[in-house]
């Protein structure tokens, strides 16, 4: 067992210092990146090759936002499994640089409500107390924390988001 170990450690390295300096065994052993879909055509033999189906082309799009493939210029499979998208440049995202502005920076969103239960090290740690949460509750149309799933304090904005617990069947399914 301890042989195998050896050569595994062994063969492991051999195979990054070749990879590391040369790029023709780095395609070989590692992968290369595969171009998906491009200016609206789909290359199938490269989805092949990358042993993934439309389906899952179509999640990961969705995952970064994507939902419809028209607003994509290029999707590059990458060796790693990752899917790279770029969008068309009428359809990409505008930034602040673009409009020569310097937006107010975000701070991270505190869980205070997790599944009905307040979690106080947190609602302290963000600055409030019990009092402004029944308070934002009351305002929001709830009764207590256990009609919220999910309750996000903003410390910045001083503003708390609820997601309640009541969750309405989909009358269709849009993904099949």
């Amino acid at each position: 067992m301890i042989v195998a170990m050896i050569i595994y450690a062994l063969s492991a390295y051999a195979v990054s210092i070749i990879t590391g300096k040369s790029t023709y065994f780095r395609k070989v052993l590692i992968g290369r990146p595969l171009i998906l879909f491009h200016n609206g055509k789909l290359y199938r033999d490269n989805f092949k090759k990358a042993r993934i189906d439309i389906s899952d082309f179509l999640t990961h799009c969705r995952n970064q936002g994507y939902f419809d493939l028209t607003n994509l210029r290029t999707a590059v499979f990458e060796y790693n499994g990752s899917l790279s998208l770029l969008p068309v440049d009428s359809d990409r995202p505008l930034k602040p640089s673009d409009l020569e502005i310097e937006p107010e920076q975000e701070e991270i969103m505190v869980n205070v409500i997790l599944d009905g239960h307040i979690n106080d090290v947190n609602l302290k740690k963000s600055g409030f107390e019990r009092v402004w949460l029944d308070k934002q509750l009351h305002e929001q149309g709830f009764d207590n924390a256990k009609e919220i799933f999910l309750g996000m304090a903003d410390t910045v904005k001083k503003t708390l988001q609820l997601y309640p617990m009541e969750v309405k069947k989909q009358s269709a399914d849009p993904f099949e």
